[in-house]
């Protein structure tokens, strides 16, 4: 018994010092962009490594220093819609980023190409 709860403890504790560890509600796409801004963050603090990856994408170091931060916004796409079905059950709120990512898909609105008449 003693185990287990030490155990549990060393988790939680593990979990309070690193995000990235998830827990039991982390989603799929919250776990996935975590390695992948894990990823691109060691690229970036790793100046060898990013001078390889510049050389090889024959552009400079800050041009791909930038390009990896832009990258970590977001890694791996946006997250997936939740289906009405999933809304209902789901007892958790919105996160930020989701609500931020449906308000702003609805007011999107593309830009109109115009022609001349002549």
């Amino acid at each position: 018994m003693a185990d287990k709860l030490r155990a549990q403890q060393q988790l939680e504790a593990l979990q309070a010092r690193y995000v990235g560890i998830g827990s039991a509600d982390t989603t799929k796409h919250e776990w996935t962009s975590n390695i992948a801004r894990d990823s691109l963050s060691s690229y970036i603090g790793h100046p060898p490594l990013l001078q390889y990856m510049s050389i090889g994408l024959g552009q400079s170091r800050e041009q791909t220093r930038l390009q990896l931060l832009e990258r970590m916004i977001r890694p791996v796409g946006p997250p997936p819609e939740v289906s009405s079905d999933e809304a209902e059950t789901s007892e958790t709120s919105e996160t930020p980023e989701t609500s931020e990512t449906s308000a702003n898909s609805e007011t999107t609105e593309t830009p109109e190409t115009t022609q001349n008449s002549d």
